[in-house]
């Protein structure tokens, strides 16, 4: 590997980034995020990843959706509040007025590739940077991206999540090549192009790298790859990132960043081994999030 391993995280590390619970909180305190996807075809992606900040202990999640995305996605889950207007013509106006209320942004999931979807999804992207709010970028926000790589340099708390497709096309596109000799090449030039952004390339092993520091997660996930697990797991490093920011001391983004990164991949992957061991091939991604199966997890990681 090209960057620094960073020392282990372990479920200790973790644990630290859980925030307490007492009597005097308030509701969204915990973790108030919003998804921006949905679309005609897709609207289970938008809906895992929102469901899933509350499952792992946050308190609000809405998603930003297209019309006729929006009455199948209420219907999954009352819990989810959810904005069909992606494709109003003031639909940026509109999210623009809610996006101080959140603590951080998940954007692509069941997005779409309708032109003016990606070019909202473009002058969304500009402003969250402007504002340095957390933004995981993922799924089609991923596809969107390319026809403006710029938006991603120096995006400090920027986390995409590419695929090996999606990873290839980004390092194509910043290139302008198409192969490369090896791998830790392409991470040293992608810390290089993409300075601040967590780079989550997801595999056989998740490598998750910032600038020159990086962390690999190699624990066991499921064997069968069915559609929408990257969608929890863009959930969860939405979620895990702003908590890692309220533990944050000082200026050190870099680490916390990974941390809430490792968790991520670590929680998601934990979560779709227990479905792949019990479910076997039938496992669906909506099993994946079942009551005992994330109450498990969530013990192990928050409380033991």
């Amino acid at each position: 590997m090209s960057f620094k391993i960073l020392k282990k995280f372990t479920k200790r590390d973790i644990k630290k980034l859980v925030p307490d619970l007492h009597g005097d909180l308030h509701k969204g305190q915990n973790g108030n995020i919003a998804v921006i996807g949905g679309s005609l075809e897709y609207t289970g992606a938008p809906y895992f990843s929102a469901i899933t900040t509350m499952k792992l202990g946050g308190d609000l999640a809405h998603v930003f959706c297209c019309r006729e995305a929006g009455t199948a996605i209420k219907c999954y889950s009352p819990d989810i509040i959810v904005h069909p207007i992606l494709d109003d013509p003031n639909a940026l106006v509109q999210i623009k007025e809610w996006l101080p209320r959140f603590h951080a942004v998940v954007v692509g999931p069941g997005l779409g590739r309708n032109p003016n979807t990606i070019q909202l999804c473009l002058d969304l992207l500009i402003y969250l940077k402007e504002m340095d709010k957390i933004t995981v970028l993922d799924a089609d926000g991923l596809f969107a991206i390319l026809s403006k790589p710029d938006i991603m340099k120096n995006f400090r708390n920027l986390f995409i999540t590419p695929n090996i497709v999606e990873f290839n096309r980004i390092y194509t596109c910043l290139s302008g090549q198409e192969n490369y000799k090896s791998i830790a090449d392409v991470y040293k030039y992608l810390g290089k192009q993409l300075e601040g952004v967590t780079i989550i390339h997801k595999g056989q092993h998740d490598n998750i790298f910032n600038g020159e520091s990086g962390c690999i997660v190699d624990e066991d996930g499921a064997k069968k790859r069915c559609g929408g697990q990257g969608d929890i797991l863009s959930g969860a490093v939405a979620l895990y990132a702003y908590w890692a920011k309220l533990q944050k001391k000082g200026n050190d983004h870099v680490s916390y960043n990974l941390l809430a990164a490792y968790a991520g991949c670590s929680i998601t992957r934990r979560l779709a081994n227990y479905a792949w061991k019990t479910q076997d091939r039938c496992m669906t991604t909506s099993d994946i999030l079942q009551k005992e199966y994330v109450r498990a997890v969530t013990y192990h990681f928050y409380n033991s």
